[in-house]
């Protein structure tokens, strides 16, 4: 081999070397690690003061590059913003991240070994809702008002809508950020503002509901507003009642000019067996009509 031919050779894999970009070789097995966001406090419904900051490696401890990472929210209620980041040249990835209304507050970067396939899970951030008065000074939660039910009473096949209204004029004058609604022990469910949008210091919400067994029953409502108050639960009772059974050998009839129409029992009627009472005969013309009227109407 002859001196040029060696030179050669060695531009030509210095080249190639040159024009292969880090994210082109795989890095092999992968790792992440936290570098910082976790561990913040912060109020309900608002974002996090620091972005949620995280590092890939790979075995050999160099920055991976262009690899994707999703953030997902595990616990809490919150949300991120993105849901995915792809690592910069650094290997670094950034999300940010709104805390939610529950006590444990948790989000998990999560990705796919390129070289593997196995699912993995690189980071886990916590955070704590913070106790103190909120940047807005508003501490008093909203008041929850004329908690409806209808129709009440309702059959068991009826649809029943709950209903509300949720205030914060008369308390910490902070626009209404959701309300939640707890049939009996059930479980809470969220309920929606009757204009589509939580974006006032009053809000009607509704939810619906079917299915409930015969009984009675309490619905309870409670209202958020945006400064992470929750106030208290304010109920009603409603009512499932059976459908009246439908009474089989009556016949309508009308006495006279002045007698109202009434049902006419027939020899088949077994009117005393539902709560039904013949009342006698009524002397209009023509004759005498023997029929029987509901008591409880």
């Amino acid at each position: 081999m002859t001196l040029r031919y060696r030179v050669g050779l060695a531009a030509l894999s210095a080249l190639l070397f040159s024009c292969t970009s880090p994210g082109d070789v795989d890095p092999g097995p992968i790792s992440m690690s936290v570098v910082s966001g976790d561990g913040q406090q912060g109020h309900p419904d608002e974002e996090l003061a620091d972005p949620l900051v995280a590092r890939i490696e790979s075995a050999q401890g160099r920055p991976v590059v262009g690899q994707i990472v999703n953030f997902r929210v595990v616990s809490g209620g919150g949300s991120v913003f993105a849901g995915a980041a792809i690592s910069n040249r650094d290997g670094l990835v950034q999300e940010r991240w709104t805390l939610g209304f529950a006590d444990s507050q948790r989000v998990e970067a999560r990705a796919v070994d390129p070289s593997t396939g196995a699912a993995l899970t690189f980071a886990v951030f916590t955070a704590t809702l913070s106790d103190s008065v909120p940047p807005s000074g508003d501490s008093i939660p909203p008041s929850t008002s004329n908690v409806s039910v209808f129709p009440n009473p309702a059959h068991p096949t009826d649809s029943i809508v709950v209903t509300a209204l949720v205030s914060d004029s008369f308390t910490g004058h902070s626009n209404i950020a959701g309300a939640d609604v707890q049939i009996d022990s059930g479980p809470v469910l969220f309920m929606f503002a009757g204009d589509g949008a939580f974006d006032q210091q009053n809000e009607f919400v509704t939810r619906t509901f079917n299915g409930f067994a015969v009984g009675g029953h309490t619905a309870c409502v409670r209202g958020r507003d945006s400064a992470g108050n929750t106030g208290a639960f304010s109920c009603t009772f409603f009512t499932i009642t059976n459908p009246p059974h439908p009474i089989r050998g009556l016949t309508r009839s009308r006495s006279g000019p002045k007698c109202a129409t009434r049902l006419q029992a027939g020899p088949t009627s077994p009117v005393r067996k539902c709560g039904w009472t013949a009342v006698g005969s009524w002397r209009c013309s023509p004759p005498t009509v023997r029929s029987i009227s509901r008591t409880s109407v």
